[in-house]
């Protein structure tokens, strides 16, 4: 496994999601479960309170029923409410019985007790708009009930707005305006909160295209990349807040933004090791993983320079950055060698 592919611990109760993913599996379920996933603490609780209430049962009630207590219902579903505290994260046992105790079937609620991850994607293209977002699309597939998007064009009014989206945003009046961050994270909650009705109880992706535009007009365009450090966090306490989940937070950059800046390979750098994975869009095809950091490095080597000697300086440069945390798990361009070995070998890239 390429250090691309190392993951992030999937929850604070790591025994009961193993247990979750071993039920869904012997229920059929695959798709996106298959892949890193957490204890989805308000969706369950909204299920639970739902069908609660369609039983016209009381938490009394569904605690007898169920063999738990009263107290530990009532915290169960209280996370269903936005910005709440996540109350106890139950065992599979917990949730066989609550499903036995609702007249449900388990993997009805299975299902609803876990999500996927939310990912933190760089995704570098050659030209912005709609043939990049239908390509996330295509990638992220059903993941995402959901989008937000800064590559449409806004609506005038809420009236306008499509139910289902994708919904439009924008976090920049002007691309030629100073970047200053705090402006960019107060427009991000305006427009989270201006869509809260539409999106509220939903799994979201989030495109934004916007950055390479700001950076070639800012005077440090390495204060706009060093911000990608801390713009993930900004999108799951604001997107948390109106209680959706962030499956996906894709940031798109140009191939030739990043091309023209003074270091390029500085800005890659700290580009991929800021980001979870990196995607690549070239010539209509996406590739992802360690092959779409492999690319997005590849399209920087200069004439000359062996593949070879180039994976090595890319490397060191990587391993002397004072910026990065080693500690980190899965620093994506250290996928580089890996993916070189695999096809020396004679294999394709994934």
């Amino acid at each position: 496994m390429s250090a691309l592919a190392a993951t992030r611990p999937i929850a604070s109760n790591q025994d009961s999601c193993d247990h979750y993913n071993d039920q869904m599996r012997r229920h059929g379920k695959s798709n996106w479960l298959d892949t890193e996933v957490e204890f989805d603490a308000s969706g369950f609780a909204r299920t639970v309170a739902a069908v609660r209430h369609e039983r016209h049962m009381s938490t009394r009630e569904l605690s007898r029923a169920a063999g738990i207590s009263q107290a530990y219902v009532v915290a169960l579903e209280r996370a269903r409410t936005p910005g709440h505290a996540p109350g106890p994260t139950p065992t599979v046992d917990v949730v066989a019985r609550l499903a036995h105790a609702l007249g449900m079937e388990p993997r009805r609620l299975f299902e609803r007790a876990l999500r996927p991850v939310g990912r933190h994607v760089l995704f570098i293209v050659d030209e912005l708009g709609e043939n990049a977002f239908r390509s996330v699309r295509e990638v992220t597939g059903p993941s995402v009930e959901t989008w937000l998007t800064t590559t449409r064009q806004k609506p005038a009014s809420l009236a306008d707005i499509e139910l289902d989206g994708p919904h439009p945003i924008r976090l920049h009046d002007n691309a030629k305006q100073a970047y200053k961050s705090k402006r960019i994270e107060k427009s991000l909650h305006l427009e989270v909160q201006r869509l809260a009705p539409f999106i509220g109880g939903r799994r979201i992706g989030l495109m934004f295209d916007e950055m390479s535009a700001v950076m070639a007009v800012t005077a440090d365009a390495s204060k706009v990349i060093a911000e990608e450090r801390r713009w993930s966090e900004a999108v799951t306490g604001e997107t948390t807040s109106v209680g959706v989940h962030a499956v996906w937070n894709v940031c798109v950059y140009q191939f030739a933004a990043i091309e023209a800046l003074p270091d390029p390979v500085s800005a890659a750098i700290e580009l991929a090791t800021s980001h979870d994975m990196v995607w690549n869009l070239e010539r209509g095809r996406v590739a992802v993983g360690a092959n779409g950091m492999r690319r997005f490095g590849e399209r920087l080597r200069p004439q000359g320079v062996s593949q070879r000697d180039w994976i090595a300086m890319i490397n060191d440069r990587v391993a002397s950055s004072e910026r990065l945390s080693m500690e980190r798990p899965g620093v994506p361009i250290q996928g580089l060698p890996r993916t070189q070995q695999r096809c020396s070998e004679g294999s394709e890239p994934e």
